[in-house]
């Protein structure tokens, strides 16, 4: 009997798959590369090109290396 592999149709799908970076502010991975890509050379600039505020600061890191990725390849 094969094993079913439920991963397969999600990494095949020609949907993608939306990255949360801040819960607490709902802001997505995308959102964070968009404000990199306008400027932002911090979290708090980028969350606050979104209107909104950090809050937890959990995803500082996340963030902060997303932006750093960003502004490398710029």
């Amino acid at each position: 009997m094969q094993m079913k592999r439920y991963c397969e149709p999600i990494a095949l799908s020609i949907y993608p798959i939306l990255m949360i970076v801040c819960v607490c502010n709902a802001i997505r991975e995308s959102d964070v590369r968009q404000a990199a890509r306008a400027g932002a050379s911090c979290p708090t600039a980028a969350y606050r090109s979104r209107g909104c505020k950090p809050r937890c600061g959990q995803c500082f890191t996340f963030a902060r290396e997303i932006i750093a990725a960003e502004r490398s390849a710029a």
